[in-house]
């Protein structure tokens, strides 16, 4: 698509983005100073909810637990004083692994301990959104509310007690693993129909590299600091895996004073969406 060539370009992302957006946006700014052909119109990036430094990003994981009622004060404590920050990654650190025998042996019985007990007391939560609602099989989807004393039957942006809310289906995501798994659906957007095993979000069969999970990307920002782009980081208050606690305090080692104070934000509802800040080197929002 030639024609698209010198248009604005963005790199977003989120999550372990945290890691390859910027790698790629390095890379990018890298190939253009040194002229590499195609020149590529780069603008900036935007990571949300961004893994960026192991040890800060599973302190501020633990406090946010915590702060949220999530784990008790002992849990919270025995992590903190039993578990090497800077050695393990956000889905060990979120409840995937500390039941088993691997993560003890690598990470200790106490670490191992801690993290079962926070699994327990923190229950069937969805972990990327700890207020919603989980899948058990037999949730209801919890339609929009469409009717109201001043609003319309047929127009849910009409109830204002509501705010016009739409409705939210916590087993979603069993319908998207079925629907991607359709072969006209993955012909149509030009997938690898030549596997053997279905498409599922969070494959097994993808081997992330460790080193690079657990390596800090601030020497990165750093970098991209010195080049004329524009950077967004944002956070989704409610994500328990990469929470905000954790953003804030490897910002705090980037960013210099902030040249716009803290405000919030509206929505074209006129309702606080979340709230933020900018800072010479970038942007930072909540959500």
């Amino acid at each position: 698509f030639p024609q698209f060539a010198g248009r604005p370009f963005w790199v977003t992302g989120e999550s372990y983005g945290g890691h390859y957006v910027p790698d790629i946006s390095n890379l990018i700014v890298e190939m253009n100073n040194k002229g590499t052909e195609p020149h590529i119109n780069f603008q900036g990036f935007m990571v949300g909810n961004a893994w960026t430094d192991a040890e800060i990003d599973n302190t501020g994981a633990v406090f946010d637990w915590w702060s949220h009622s999530l784990i008790s004060e002992d849990t919270y404590n025995g992590v903190l004083n039993n578990c090497n920050m800077s050695g393990i990654g956000p889905l060990a650190m979120s409840m995937r692994y500390a039941r088993d025998a691997s993560f003890r042996q690598l990470f200790g019985d106490a670490c191992a301990t801690y993290q079962a007990a926070a699994q327990t007391e923190m229950g069937n939560v969805n972990i990327y959104d700890i207020y919603v609602d989980v899948c058990t099989g037999d949730t209801p989807v919890v339609h929009p509310i469409t009717t109201h004393t001043t609003g319309t039957d047929d127009d849910p942006s009409s109830d204002t007690s509501a705010g016009g809310r739409i409705g939210y289906d916590p087993c979603i995501g069993n319908a998207v693993t079925q629907y991607l798994n359709r072969k006209d659906v993955q012909a149509a957007i030009h997938a690898n129909m030549t596997l053997s095993y279905p498409w599922s979000d969070c494959s097994p069969r993808l081997d992330y590299s460790y080193q690079d999970l657990l390596s800090s990307m601030l020497p990165i920002y750093k970098q991209l600091f010195q080049a004329d782009i524009r950077i967004l980081v944002y956070s989704g208050d409610v994500d328990g895996i990469v929470p905000t606690p954790g953003t804030k305090n490897w910002l705090a080692k980037l960013v210099s004073t902030p040249k716009e104070a803290w405000r919030s934000w509206t929505g074209p509802d006129k309702q606080v969406g979340g709230y933020v800040t900018v800072y010479d080197e970038l942007t930072f929002a909540t959500v």
